[in-house]
């Protein structure tokens, strides 16, 4: 319900991490929000609702997103984008006559704010560890070609591992995603 900030390395603001929840059903609700984080900026502790979260709960949680409200957290823009899907709900939306959960990631992933200049954003798939190697590989080609883009461009999360281990490993294949691709300047 609540962004999380995870700046690396520790205490800078040279990269800043969010992690939040996933996808609402509404689309409309997922725009807007994508819109007002890439137009207006995110900040640690901001809550996210759904029209499925019960209400009652929502009120009382809202204000601890803020708990420590003397601490000022910088409202950060997003400059870059990592689409985080889950391969598992992937591979059931595909076997399942029921689209939904492919048709929403299609239609979020294709929304122009989420795009840096004619760069889509990175797909990383999670859950690998769930999945046989040859269902990962299915995964990713079906993500490729529902969201019109190179299988390079997805990175597979194959095994069970902690938040920063993950992190880690994320970073280091789209450093090298850059170097390789030539996509820093000299």
């Amino acid at each position: 319900m609540f962004l999380r900030e995870y700046p690396i390395p520790r205490n800078s603001s040279v990269v800043c991490i969010y992690d939040t929840r996933g996808w609402s059903n509404n689309l409309e609700k997922n725009f807007k929000m994508l819109h007002q984080w890439m137009t207006k900026g995110i900040s640690h502790g901001e809550t996210t609702m759904w029209d499925d979260d019960e209400g009652n709960k929502i009120g009382n949680m809202k204000p601890l997103g803020r708990q420590y409200s003397f601490l000022r957290y910088k409202i950060r823009k997003v400059n870059f984008v990592i689409f985080v899907v889950d391969g598992v709900a992937v591979l059931e939306s595909m076997d399942d006559s029921n689209k939904g959960y492919t048709e929403i990631l299609r239609q979020t992933f294709m929304y122009p704010f989420l795009s840096i200049g004619d760069d889509k954003p990175v797909v990383v798939v999670t859950h690998g560890d769930r999945l046989l190697i040859q269902q990962r590989v299915h995964v990713q080609a079906e993500l490729a070609e529902l969201l019109d883009i190179p299988a390079q461009q997805i990175y597979d999360i194959p095994v069970s591992m902690s938040e920063v281990e993950a992190l880690y490993k994320l970073f280091k294949k789209i450093n090298n995603a850059f170097i390789d691709d030539g996509l820093i300047n000299k």
